[in-house]
């Protein structure tokens, strides 16, 4: 890479991104960690030079890592991650909503899965549950086999922060409307 680093660092952030992803998979979470970390930063240098190129590769890298930093129990990091993420998804739509709508929806969806993984609830993380499972609904709506299983999931997500919250009434209607996941 020292020869042309403008040329090879997007392979470069792509296989930092890709091998946190395989470590945390491998259960190899304490290395996963660092190199999700790496990842955004060299996002974040390719997105200074590239903006509307690099920007969906930011988004998508920073939610993972919201995610890492969820399973290090990193919770405030973890929080402004995942908001980061969305705040960057929502940018996107605004470019190319039909591209960039799915995103969107997991990243909202990834919100509500931090909390959940840290075992707390709070009336912006329900927010942003819900308006990822009305993305998802509207998807589903339209694209069922790609979009249903997620549906689901992002329902069973806000059921989960309902009864974290102490309201078990509002996840039972959650349940209610949307029902169990498809069976596989």
């Amino acid at each position: 890479m020292a020869g042309n680093r403008d040329a090879h660092l997007p392979y470069l952030a792509s296989s930092v991104n890709n091998h946190a992803i395989a470590l945390a998979g491998a259960g190899r979470r304490a290395e996963a960690l660092p190199a999700s970390e790496e990842a955004v930063s060299l996002y974040r240098e390719l997105v200074e030079g590239g903006r509307d190129a690099y920007l969906p590769d930011l988004a998508m890298s920073v939610n993972n890592y919201a995610v890492r930093l969820a399973e290090a129990g990193r919770r405030v990091e973890a929080l402004a991650a995942s908001e980061e993420a969305v705040a960057l998804r929502r940018e996107l739509v605004e470019g190319n909503r039909d591209a960039y709508v799915p995103d969107l929806a997991g990243s909202l969806w990834g919100t509500g899965c931090v909390c959940v993984a840290l075992d707390e609830s709070s009336v912006e993380a329900i927010a942003a549950a819900r308006e990822g499972l009305g993305l998802y609904a509207v998807l589903a709506a339209t694209e069922p086999d790609a979009f249903t299983d997620r549906l689901h999931s992002a329902a069973e997500t806000l059921a989960d922060l309902y009864e974290i919250a102490g309201d078990p009434e509002a996840a039972a209607a959650v349940r209610a409307e949307y029902g169990p996941p498809p069976a596989s």
